[in-house]
């Protein structure tokens, strides 16, 4: 079996008191223009498979937003 690190920087809103990064990614709490696009984000059940297909598509959804 594998283990991916699924969930451990939480996506949510400003007033979420435990998300780390926002819905673009941006950490939140006080460090400015640092962004989180890992599979780090998604919930927790996301945890079986293969993750590298989603990893690319929250890559490419974020990096929309910056560029």
């Amino acid at each position: 079996p594998s283990h991916h690190a699924v969930g451990s920087c939480r996506m949510g809103s400003r007033k979420d008191g435990v998300a780390v990064v926002d819905t673009q990614g941006c950490v939140l709490g006080g460090v400015e223009s640092l962004r989180i696009s890992s599979i780090r984000v998604l919930c927790r059940c996301c945890r079986l498979g293969k993750p590298m297909s989603t990893v690319y598509a929250i890559a490419e959804k974020l990096s929309d937003a910056i560029v």
